[in-house]
Parts: structure tokens; C-alpha cells; sequence
């Protein structure tokens, strides 16, 4: 580890690239201990690679589809940690693009597996371990897209609207030990 005590500890789904790595970039750049989730080994393998110049960063493999592997994963960094402060639930994808009555059953499913379930399936294991130490924030990925109309991408509205309405901001309180959500305002950066 680098520094003699790590005092946050981060997770970021989808770490490995994009908005993810750039998130991961900014909790290393703060001096958390960052660990990146992705299904990407490469891409994973080169980022902690980047990001452990900087500070502490570890890699694990997880596809956030898996259940288990999410709680595996979750469990790994605060077993190496001890804690776990912060997260930022990033992975996500497109789909195939095509009209609502073209739309393919199976690209709809994995579209929601990853983009909505695997929200979920994350915070239900981050949740535990932030109310042990005390509190932490969760983050999740959306996209201006749940929040506006247009042809063509039905997959991700459904995702987009449910995480930017519902959990999009979350805080975590000990001393009531629930989560709240609430809508939070959108913005392109």
C-alpha cells in the first residue's frame, strides 16, 4: 500500500475504462484506496496499472451480472481494506440500437441485467459495509438519456429513468442504518 494508513476506501464498477476509470482517477487522486470491478481483465489490469502509479488501487475481475461475484468482490476489498466508504456504480452498456418493436428479448435482458440489476445487486452488498463503518455515499451511473425522449434507444431509458429517479444519490446513515434516495438534478458535463 502506499502511505503508511489508508483512510477511505472506493469501489467503482466499470473501472477499467471511461467514466468509471476517470472516477477511479479522482478517488486515488483524493487518497482513497480504489478498488476497480470490471469483466475487462485487460483493460482492468491496465488501469490499476495507471492508477497505482498515483496511489493505492487494486483490480477484480467481476462481471456485476453475477450476483455472487458481486458479493465476492465487494467482500474481497473490504477483507483487504477493512472498510468500505465510498462507491461509484459506473458499469453499463447500450445494447443493440434499434426500435422498440425491432428490439431483440435477449438484448433487452442483458441491457437490464447490466444496467439495472447490477445497481442493485451492488448496494445491497456496498450497503452493509458502509453502515458497519459508520456511513458512506454510493453513486450510481446514469445517463441524460432516462430523462428525455427519442427513437431508438428504448433499452436504456428504462435503465436511465429508474437509476436518475431512485437512486442515482444515496447516503448512507448509521444511526438509522437505511438509504436514502432522492432525485437528483441531471446535468451534461
Amino acid at each position: 500500500m502506499h502511505g503508511d494508513i489508508i483512510q477511505k476506501v472506493a469501489t467503482v464498477t466499470g473501472g477499467g475504462s471511461g467514466i468509471g476509470l476517470a472516477t477511479a482517477r479522482a478517488f486515488v487522486s483524493q487518497g482513497y484506496a480504489t478498488v476497480l470491478l470490471d469483466r475487462d481483465e485487460l483493460a482492468g489490469e491496465r488501469a490499476r496499472a495507471e492508477l497505482g502509479a498515483l496511489g493505492e488501487c487494486a483490480f477484480i475481475r467481476c462481471d456485476v451480472t453475477d450476483d455472487e461475484a458481486v458479493k465476492q468482490a465487494i467482500n474481497t476489498t473490504v477483507e483487504r481494506y477493512g472498510r468500505l466508504d465510498a462507491a461509484f456504480n459506473g458499469a453499463g452498456m447500450d445494447g443493440a440500437n434499434a426500435p422498440t418493436a425491432d428490439a431483440s428479448m435477449d438484448n433487452w435482458q442483458r441491457v437490464l441485467a447490466v444496467n439495472l440489476t447490477a445497481t442493485f445487486s451492488c448496494m445491497r452488498y456496498q450497503l452493509p459495509h458502509m453502515v458497519n463503518a459508520g456511513g458512506g455515499a454510493i453513486v450510481n451511473c446514469s445517463s441524460v438519456a432516462g430523462r428525455i425522449s427519442g427513437e431508438g434507444l428504448p433499452r436504456v431509458r428504462a435503465r436511465m429513468a429508474f437509476v436518475a429517479v431512485s437512486l442515482v444519490r444515496s447516503k448512507v446513515d448509521s444511526k438509522t442504518a437505511f438509504m436514502s434516495a432522492r432525485p437528483t438534478v441531471l446535468r451534461s458535463v
